[in-house]
């Protein structure tokens, strides 16, 4: 009763905010005239990049293969830097509705038309689909776990809340929403790492266990000798050198960029991607206890990891700890964390997704005449398609990891358009069109050839057993090679962009790089962005290093760390200062 009390007043505030949001008779469902705060809009981008719904694969990679099997995440922390620090101040000069509009701003000619259509429908449409579909599976696994629910019959519930959530997500109603959503997450993430690290046996007993009886799932790096798993060196080298740049559209473009231009000033956009550090960083250590207590658990209570289909689903046994070692109340608070986490994600993709497809696609290319009344109608038509299709994709797929994986894949070698069109005159529309279109051909080619064709399966195993790799890095490291040739043939053999065009562009913005004479951008080197990128990479890299340290090598060497990411933190908040004088 307890439990659902929490709920239904939970869900109850969540009606009013949102209720009071439209009473003011707002419109435009993906962006806002106003400016909204940038502490609101900080919380929203947290939330919304809390990482909540890779903890299930990360739980089922732990209890496999333990913290070396994690690098294909661990690497991200690479480019932690590079959207607050050189894009999130950019894109704060923009006004657009959609971040897809900046092609047109960008680019020039028929091909930036082409590009934008395509994108429109391409990334609004499939990608955002697929995205989704990941959310609607974690959402499942929830309802699975702590209902002891059917999995067809949870489908089904969530299918309708799904649909239900498309008529609520508008733009302004969703920051105010996230706002609450984002304290409601970290509380309950903080009060039930205690409780779970306590059922395990408490911090003297877990950790202890950890370092004698548990060395090889907590050690960081691979054993030698291991072949043809995810965390051998050779995979770990193409997660460091490759993956986090390959495959990641790191100019902040997205979602993202929504809360960026909505803050109206680069000063506002840099601490709105700034703000959530702290808060992403508690989530991470109470995080990281659940982690570790699990390990524990799935040894000694074999009883907890819940069973799909037959077998052992690792996945769904980070939602099972909460679900089954909670109290009354707090139980329900877990499960309120878990349903924020994935509803709020999976809104912030519906939302952006829509109005690639509504905004750049039907309203300028197809129905171009349309009232204001017909685009909302649109928006939530397309909003509605989105969802089937991505509920599809669910069905037929139980796991998330490996849809993670395709969808890394279809981005190989994507990334360094995103970053390089910013600040290089001679990438054009082209370039990111080839590069979009031949990363997905040659990603479904690759996954064909080797499920129908012997001789490329039996080539490709071989070079997997003697190169010591695993399927996916080393077929991201060929498609990188492959889209990364092709989009600079593509970009050599087309004509640029007109001067004139590109002129406008540069005054606007004022970016640094290689741009023709005449060109007004910024002169010489940044060095203090530079050493700020570094700074900021340290940020999102030492909690993992220090609270690594503190449990399992050294607790003086973590204390120093520790220091350290107090520092580089102070030097941020500096910079936020220094922004706000310019």
């Amino acid at each position: 009763m307890l439990d659902i009390i929490v709920i239904v007043v939970y869900i109850i505030i969540l009606l009013v905010v949102s209720i009071l949001a439209y009473s003011k008779n707002y419109q435009n469902i993906f962006s806002s005239e106003k400016m909204i705060p940038w502490w609101i809009l900080g919380m929203s981008y947290f939330i919304t990049n809390n990482d909540n719904l890779n903890s299930l694969p990360k739980m089922g990679i732990l209890l496999e293969k333990g913290y070396s099997g994690l690098w294909i995440y661990y690497t991200a922390f690479l480019s932690a830097g590079i959207v607050p620090i050189i894009f999130a101040p950019m894109w704060g000069k923009l006004k657009f509705m959609t971040d897809n509009q900046f092609i047109l701003f960008r680019f020039s000619g028929k091909s930036a038309k082409i590009l934008h259509g395509f994108r429109a429908i391409y990334v609004g449409y499939l990608v955002v689909a697929l995205m989704c579909s990941m959310y609607i599976i974690a959402t499942i696994k929830l309802l699975v776990v702590y209902f002891q629910m059917d999995y067809n019959i949870a489908f089904g519930i969530v299918s309708v809340l799904m649909i239900l959530i498309i008529f609520k997500n508008s733009f302004r109603v969703k920051v105010k929403t996230d706002f609450i959503n984002g304290f409601i997450f970290i509380v309950a993430f903080i009060v039930s790492a205690i409780y779970i690290l306590k059922y395990a046996g408490g911090v003297g007993f877990v950790y202890k266990t950890l370092n004698t009886d548990f060395y090889e799932q907590t050690r960081l790096f691979p054993q030698e000798g291991f072949t043809n798993t995810i965390e051998t060196l050779p995979n770990i080298l193409v997660f460091f050198l490759v993956q986090w740049w390959s495959i990641n559209v790191l100019d902040g473009g997205g979602h993202e960029a929504q809360r960026f231009m909505t803050a109206r000033t680069s000063s506002n956009a840099f601490k709105v991607a700034i703000l959530p550090i702290i808060f992403i960083t508690i989530v991470f250590v109470f995080r990281s206890i659940i982690f570790d207590s699990g390990m524990i658990l799935s040894k000694t209570q074999s009883g907890l990891i819940p069973i799909s289909n037959g077998v052992n689903d690792y996945e769904a046994f980070f939602v099972s700890l909460f679900a089954n070692i909670l109290p009354a109340g707090l139980r329900a608070l877990a499960f309120i964390a878990f349903l924020i986490g994935f509803i709020t994600c999976y809104e912030a993709f519906l939302n952006w997704g829509s109005s690639f497809v509504s905004v750049d696609f039907i309203s300028t290319y197809v129905k171009k005449d349309a009232n204001e009344k017909q685009k909302i109608y649109y928006s939530y038509l397309v909003m509605f398609l989105i969802t089937i299709t991505a509920l599809l994709i669910a069905f037929y797929n139980q796991y998330m990891l490996g849809l993670q994986k395709f969808i890394f894949s279809m981005a190989a070698g994507v990334g360094p358009v995103f970053i390089l069109r910013w600040f290089w005159w001679r990438v054009n529309a082209w370039s990111q069109l080839s590069a979009m279109l031949s990363s997905l051909v040659y990603t479904v080619t690759f996954d064909l050839m080797y499920k129908y064709s012997n001789v490329f399966h039996n080539g490709f195993d071989s070079l997997l057993s003697q190169w010591n790799f695993s399927y996916y890095p080393l077929k991201l490291l060929i498609l990188t090679t492959l889209v990364t040739l092709t989009w600079l043939t593509a970009t050599f053999i087309t004509k640029p962009d007109n001067k004139e065009h590109l002129k406008k562009y540069v005054e606007k913005v004022k970016p640094f790089g290689w741009w023709p004479k005449g060109f007004e951008t910024q002169k010489g080197i940044n060095y203090s962005k530079i050493g700020l990128l570094f700074i900021y990479a340290l940020i999102s890299i030492l909690p993992f290093i220090f609270v690594w340290m503190f449990k399992f090598y050294s607790i003086a060497i973590s204390i120093v760390l520790f220091v350290l990411w107090i520092s580089c933190i102070f030097i941020i908040l500096r910079q936020i200062k220094k922004q706000n004088k310019q």
